[in-house]
């Protein structure tokens, strides 16, 4: 019964949004967009242009049948009108695309599952591994000499309970340290202390 008891808590899935240990593994399970960033601002970009266009357009029309209105107003007013649609068709596409990762870290490599595929990368192949927490900018990217993931975690959110500014938790203290121990180099930077980068030095050993 004991057994049996411990093989079924074993079996459990991760919490989501928290790491939890599975032997001398650490998973996470959260909700993210298959994206790249520049894909997103591109995407955007040609979101905001014809609804500039169409704002334009719409102010000329006013003026030519001498609509008499604060400009100001108008322009509001009708960007409103047409943004608003936008915007929501763009966030019920992301909840559309959004899928469950499960991320898991081991000592040689790490693992990244969906229910569409399943990834497995070795350590010694990675060069890049970033890795954001807070924000609607929260992501996993990760690079290898052939294939590169990025998961935009931030627009699908399920903030941590214990605090409500982080989307994903930090990677572990200790898998930092045995990244370090690989030959990899961590980087961060004062605009964004969330934002933690490991790549592998130039030379450097697996």
């Amino acid at each position: 019964m004991a057994a049996s008891a411990r093989a079924t808590q074993s079996s459990k899935p991760p919490r989501t949004g928290s790491w939890q240990q599975d032997g001398d593994s650490s998973v996470l399970q959260f909700t993210a967009l298959p994206m790249r960033m520049h894909t997103l601002a591109l995407v955007i970009t040609l979101m905001v242009l014809p609804i500039g266009a169409a704002t334009a357009a719409m102010l000329i029309s006013l003026d030519m049948m001498n609509f008499r209105f604060p400009v100001r107003v108008t322009i509001v007013v009708v960007g409103l009108g047409l943004a608003v649609p936008v915007c929501l068709i763009f966030f019920r596409t992301i909840r559309a695309l959004a899928t469950e990762y499960t991320v898991r870290l081991t000592p040689s490599r790490i693992d990244i599952s969906s229910a569409r595929e399943q990834q497995s990368f070795a350590l010694q192949d990675i060069r890049l591994l970033r890795w954001r927490s807070q924000t609607d900018y929260a992501r996993l990217v990760l690079v290898t000499g052939t294939r590169k993931i990025s998961l935009l975690a931030g627009l699908r959110r399920a903030r941590l309970r214990s605090d409500r500014s982080i989307v994903l938790p930090p990677i572990p203290e200790g898998y930092q340290q045995h990244l370090a121990s690989l030959g990899f180099s961590m980087r961060r930077t004062w605009r964004a202390p969330d934002l933690v980068s490991f790549r592998r030095a130039d030379g450097a050993q697996p």
